[in-house]
């Protein structure tokens, strides 16, 4: 399955990448030839090569669970309370991760790969028992927990969803030379 605005956001990068190298005459063009490539698996076969050339492995899409660390503690964050998300602190979020050792503070820091979060709900998604605000893949219990509490922190609840907002706000160009 696809997140829709993350394929809408990865589709726009792609089309305008395809522009800006002149691998297709127009946006429509662009935009096409990125459907094709994510529908038709050749996008996936194409990372799957750059992988292995960069002395990655070469199953990487086939054997991920071989290849890619896993935490040893998956767990829901469950919402204080039901409701829809109508707001998301982004760097509180962003500082939760750097918390679990997903990210750094500084250059010399490593990252651990194996934390973090997944099926984090977005605005306007409705949370509760049955759907938690995000998965949270931690080395222990306790920093999962403290995850957790910084994911209900960062996300306010509501009881009405806010109103849609495109994934793709504006695009800004170079302006043309007369």
């Amino acid at each position: 399955g696809r997140a829709p605005r993350l394929h809408a956001v990865t589709a726009a990068l792609g089309a305008e990448r395809l522009l800006l190298a002149g691998r297709a005459e127009d946006a429509a063009a662009a935009e096409a030839a990125i459907a094709c490539a994510l529908d038709d698996g050749s996008a996936a076969e194409a990372f799957q090569r750059m992988t292995a050339a960069l002395g990655g492995p070469a199953d990487l899409l086939e054997a991920r669970e071989r290849h890619l660390p896993a935490a040893p503690v998956v767990r829901p964050a469950a919402p204080a309370a039901p409701g829809i998300v109508v707001a998301v602190d982004t760097r509180a979020v962003g500082l939760a991760l750097i918390a679990l050792g997903g990210g750094r503070t500084r250059a010399d820091q490593a990252i651990d790969h194996a934390v973090g979060f997944t099926e984090v709900a977005g605005l306007g998604e409705a949370v509760g028992p049955e759907r938690p605000l995000a998965l949270v893949h931690a080395r222990g219990e306790a920093q999962a927990e403290a995850a957790a509490d910084a994911l209900r922190a960062a996300m306010t609840l509501g009881q009405e969803a806010p109103p849609a907002a495109p994934a793709i706000h504006q695009r800004i160009v170079e302006p043309t030379a007369p």
